[in-house]
């Protein structure tokens, strides 16, 4: 797939993979995984998706696995430029993102039976995913650049009550979980508490569907930033 050097090389069991579908979600999760090891310790890693615009400012959904992600993204990504739907990696100003454009992981729905719609499957088992091309999707093309600009947590909660700001402490508790490798960076809670100030603070969006709030996350990535107060650390 390159011409270039390979300076690293994987190692991928693929026992129990007969299926495609299956054996493309591993390489993507396994090349994931690899790059959160390497960068472990050199930058914060938000389980996230992210779009950007023309100027390089980015804006990232955060939330847990199942949290409507990908769903987001690719609703964002008709009009943005793609940089992730899984990982979002920041250098440690918190701000300057390094794009990871894999394929996007897409539920497969479930298929009718006798024409009638299957029961929903137990949410306590995996389902399956395919891995589809940003390409396929006509999704936007990913810059070589970008730059944190908002930051959003979904809440799927089917209130559709919106957009609305959350304070750091609230914010950082929602966020932790969805970290990687936090603890091995120096100051763990300072460095994101001013990621999250270098954002204008972090917002939640209440919602059902994505696509009604499509024009609000819009005038969100378009507004201007109010000034990061200065942070106060309190070592322990």
């Amino acid at each position: 797939l390159t011409d270039e050097e390979v300076d690293t090389r994987l190692v991928l069991l693929t026992e129990g993979l007969d299926d495609p579908l299956d054996l493309d979600y591993a390489v993507a999760s396994r090349v994931t995984l690899a790059a959160l090891e390497f960068t472990a310790g050199k930058r914060i890693s938000l389980h996230a998706g992210a779009v950007s615009d023309d100027a390089g400012r980015a804006l990232a959904v955060v939330c847990g696995s199942g949290g409507g992600k990908t769903t987001a993204i690719e609703a964002l990504a008709a009009n943005y430029g793609y940089v992730s739907d899984e990982t979002v990696s920041l250098d440690l100003d918190g701000v300057s993102i390094h794009p990871h454009p894999k394929p996007l992981s897409i539920c497969i729905p479930d298929e009718p039976v006798d024409g009638a719609a299957v029961e929903p499957l137990n949410t306590t088992k995996k389902r399956q995913k395919r891995s589809v091309s940003p390409d396929e999707l006509n999704l936007g093309a990913t810059p070589d650049t970008a730059r944190l600009r908002r930051l959003v947590l979904l809440r799927r909660d089917g209130t559709n009550t919106g957009l609305a700001p959350i304070t750091t402490p609230e914010a950082i508790v929602e966020i932790v979980p969805q970290t990687s490798s936090l603890v091995m960076l120096e100051n763990p809670m300072l460095t994101l508490a001013n990621t999250i100030d270098a954002c204008g603070g972090a917002f939640a969006l209440h919602y059902s569907e994505i696509a009604d709030h499509l024009d609000t996350l819009d005038e969100l990535l378009a507004s201007d930033l109010p000034a990061a107060p200065e942070p106060v650390h309190h070592p322990y």
